[in-house]
Order: C-alpha cells, then sequence, then structure tokens
C-alpha cells in the first residue's frame, strides 16, 4: 500500500506491477487528468510508481488517445525520484504530495 512504502521516507519501497491503485490514487489521478496535469506533476504525486506504470494507469482508464502535457521529461524507466536525481533536484523542496482543487 501507499502509506506502507512512503513511510520509510529514506528509501521508500517501490510499486510493484502487482500494487493495486487506491480508491484515493484513481481519485487523484482522474482530479489531476481533467486538470491537465503535466508529467513530472502526475509522476510528483505517485512517486513510488514508476512513469510506464503511470501512463499504462492511465491508458486502462481513458484509452490510448490522453495527450499529457510536457511529456518526455520523466523518461519510461524512472520514479518522481529518479527524475529529481537525475536532474540535481533536492527532495526537501518536493516534499508534499500535490493537491487537486475541487472547482
Amino acid at each position: 500500500m501507499y502509506v506502507e512504502r512512503i513511510s520509510n521516507q529514506e528509501q521508500p519501497k517501490l510499486a510493484k506491477s502487482g500494487d493495486r491503485w487506491s480508491t484515493d490514487d484513481e481519485r487523484l489521478l482522474l482530479e489531476m487528468l481533467n486538470a491537465g496535469a503535466t508529467q513530472v506533476q502526475l509522476a510528483h504525486a505517485f512517486p513510488t510508481r514508476h512513469w510506464w506504470r503511470i501512463r499504462y494507469h492511465i491508458t486502462i482508464r481513458r484509452g490510448k488517445g490522453v495527450v499529457i502535457p510536457e511529456v518526455g521529461n520523466i523518461q519510461r524507466n524512472e520514479t518522481f525520484g529518479d527524475y529529481l536525481a537525475r536532474m540535481g533536484i533536492t527532495k526537501s523542496t518536493t516534499a508534499r504530495r500535490p493537491e487537486v482543487s475541487s472547482k
């Protein structure tokens, strides 16, 4: 589960292919897609999941034609933490999980 994976902030456990998406994760993903979230914003919301797993889940929920703004920043096999490390960005400046406002 997500909480279990991120509870160890030093070494959070990565999500595996069999890890289910919680109802809250599903809701957040769909809200972010509706709001036009970028690839980096989506990866930040699900920091223990590899980008290709997030994209696969989007395809399952919305189909192949969904356009994600600014795709290409995060590589296929990267998590948000991998992306930050590659870019030389410290995690302390991005600690909070993004929230989507309900308009």
